[in-house]
């Protein structure tokens, strides 16, 4: 037995027991010699209620804002055998156990608060207020960070845990600079004031102070450790009798002048006790209420969440059951509710580009209410909708994220729709190569692209329009290209610069409005026909490549239809026999060859005649004109030789006998 005081002592008997065991003990004493003496028997029986909360829960809880209540039933057993008298109790009680704090409310109207780790009362976590002075003209720094609206109960206790570090003033212990309070607000968080209660210092005040000289607040060099902090309601506002049934805001305020910055202000382990009621969640029995559960019998308590009745997109409040079982009279479980909407996706657009790649580019405004990150699952369709499968896409860029060069399987994880506690919509571009597919598809016109955003809480599926993939090249029906004008002597065009080249057309499915590239070295047309006349004045007397191919709106090529031709300047003389290209032309003469030249000459005719012979060529007419002098000539056709048909054997036209003397020249063209 260890000893209490001189004459009283204490022990353990019967570890472990449970309610209806009988003990029975007796005290022996022995005194340093071994003498001893031992008490009569003694017993007593074990009667006391036991509390089993072991089917009471955390209820984790979201919801659409429009959803209708739902309920969630458990049992409390009194598993000992004396009556368990018992009440329930609604609390705020936050021990900072997650950086994620959405039902606290983060808008400041200086400097935001943290979840930080460098402190805590409780680890991991404590909620952190600093300041960083920006040495502005009478312009003081602050930094604020607000519970949830709370309904308070009768006799509520506000307390936390704290530590601060702030600018003191140096010639007093009780004078601050820079400190914290606690603020509260019946009218929604219009309006502010601050909290009575038990502070610790006073504000110094200055034209840059965040409060008038002598206010008070919690200040400190870091020395004094965490402190507790309560403030008790009732006491503090008897004359509003508590603000029992009134509806408060709570509100932590750091407050600095523009100078000389300190550590901060850390807050752990915050509690709100009691609450009258809760909007959104109640049991179906009373609060706050004594009741009473005999031995042996349980209490089916039925929880029911409005999710209409919140006022606030989170909210999470811890549920007590206090009672009189002496091992374990204090009990609870946590109560959380997000109100969420469905994700939200907007200008979502796909559409093939133009450049023959195969690839679609996708577009999508991506947006949550609450500032959720969104994943997004993207598929595709090439049957209008009737079977799906992932769609993998590259060069995925956001407005806000990190940049994805590839997502194989068309998921994207965790887009921010927030930055900095406000929410944001985040503009999304990516490229779906249709051709990386397996197989991939030659022509759709009415895939889809499906995707799926979900915030962690619902999901939307938003389908994009029909549009057309298409992967098939345009084909050329049978043919060659042509050109014009073409030589009827050689294999080469004659011209004063402009060549017309057609072509067959080309087919393609689905699309009719096909345009082709006409292309050699120095020219380049784009048409829409089969046709094209290109300039090559600047590119006359030599071989050029001419390359036709037939696009579709996709940018599909086809196959290029190819001919080399040579293309004669019309005024030039690429064989240097002293007649031009169009002269040769007309002659029906070979204008790259120097010795194929219309030439005459005289001959005898057997009857002893002069006649002058050349050689035809067919599809040509020839005229033999006279003249008696060139000084100056005066040509006139020599009768019955007009238009005298070439048929590519030689000609002979007997010359007048009754001239002394005569000039003679030959005239050709063409029919």
């Amino acid at each position: 037995m260890a000893p209490l005081s001189n004459n009283l002592f204490t022990a353990v008997i019967a570890d472990p027991s449970a309610p209806g065991d009988d003990i029975e003990y007796r005290i022996t004493a022995v005194d340093p010699d071994g003498r001893a003496s031992a008490t009569e028997t003694f017993f007593f029986f074990l009667y006391y209620p036991v509390a089993d909360t072991s089917r009471l829960h955390d209820l984790a809880l979201f919801a659409l804002p429009t959803q209708a209540a739902f309920s969630a039933a458990m049992n409390l057993h009194n598993t000992g055998n004396a009556p368990l008298a018992w009440s329930l109790r609604f609390a705020r009680d936050e021990s900072v156990t997650t950086t994620n704090l959405p039902h606290w409310d983060w808008r400041s109207p200086g400097q935001a608060w943290q979840v930080s780790t460098n402190r805590s009362d409780s680890p991991p976590y404590a909620l952190f207020g600093t300041l960083v002075s920006r040495r502005l003209p009478n312009t003081p720094e602050r930094a604020t960070l607000t519970l949830p609206p709370s309904l308070i109960g009768a006799n509520a206790l506000f307390s936390f845990k704290h530590w601060i570090h702030s600018e003191l003033e140096s010639s007093t212990s009780t004078r601050a600079f820079d400190g914290g309070i606690v603020e509260i607000s019946a009218d929604g968080g219009v309006t502010f004031e601050q909290l009575r209660g038990p502070y610790t210092h006073t504000i110094y005040g200055w034209a840059s102070s965040p409060w008038p000289d002598g206010t008070p607040c919690f200040a400190g060099n870091g020395t004094e450790g965490w402190r507790s902090v309560t403030f008790d309601l009732a006491a503090l506002y008897p004359e509003q009798n508590g603000f029992a049934g009134r509806t408060l805001l709570f509100r932590f305020h750091y407050g600095g002048d523009n100078n000389t910055d300190r550590e901060g202000w850390y807050i752990d382990n915050v509690t709100l006790t009691p609450l009258l009621a809760h909007p959104a969640f109640a049991p179906d029995i009373a609060i706050n209420t004594p009741h009473t559960t005999p031995a042996g019998y349980l209490a089916r308590i039925n929880w029911r969440t409005f999710p209409a009745g919140m006022t606030t997109r989170d909210d999470a409040i811890r549920v007590f059951i206090d009672s009189n079982d002496p091992v374990m009279p204090h009990a609870h479980f946590d109560w959380w509710l997000a109100i969420r909407d469905l994700p939200r996706l907007s200008a979502f657009t796909a559409a093939q580009s133009a450049a023959g790649d195969g690839l679609v580019h996708l577009t999508a405004a991506v947006a949550d209410d609450d500032g959720e990150p969104v994943s997004l699952a993207f598929q595709w369709s090439g049957d209008g909708g009737a079977h799906w499968q992932p769609a993998a896409l590259t060069n995925l860029t956001a407005d806000f994220g990190t940049p994805l060069p590839f997502v194989p399987d068309g998921a994207v994880p965790s887009l921010p729709t927030a930055t900095n506690r406000v929410s944001v919509t985040n503009a999304l571009a990516a490229v779906w190569p249709s051709r990386d597919v397996l197989p991939p598809p030659a022509v759709s016109t009415q895939t889809l692209l499906r995707v799926t955003a979900d915030n962690g809480y619902f999901q939307s599926a938003f389908t994009s329009a029909w549009f057309t993939v298409d992967n098939a090249p345009p084909v050329f029906l049978p043919g060659a290209l042509a050109f014009a004008p073409l030589s009827t002597v050689g294999p080469y065009a004659v011209t004063d610069g402009d060549l017309t080249v057609t072509w067959p057309a080309a087919v393609d499915l689905p699309a009719s409005n096909l345009t082709y590239r006409l292309t050699c070295a120095t020219a380049t047309a784009t048409v829409s026909s089969v046709s094209a006349t290109l300039s090559l004045t600047n590119a006359l007397d030599r071989d050029h490549t001419f390359r036709v191919i037939a696009l579709d709106p996709a940018g599909n090529r086809s196959q290029p239809l190819e001919a080399i031709l040579l293309v004669l300047d019309a005024a030039g003389d690429i064989d240097a026999d002293g007649m031009t290209a169009a002269a040769e032309e007309t002659a029906g003469t070979d204008a790259t060859d120097a010795a194929d030249r219309l030439a005459a000459s005289l001959a005898r005719t057997p009857q002893g005649t002069l006649a002058l012979a050349w050689t035809g060529a067919a599809g040509r007419l020839y005229t033999v004109e006279t003249s008696s002098t060139l000084q100056p000539a005066a040509w006139q056709p020599l009768p019955g030789s007009i238009d005298l048909p070439g048929t590519g054997a030689p000609l002979a036209v007997e010359l007048p006998a009754d001239a002394p003397s005569a000039f003679f020249r030959i005239k050709v063209r063409l029919p």
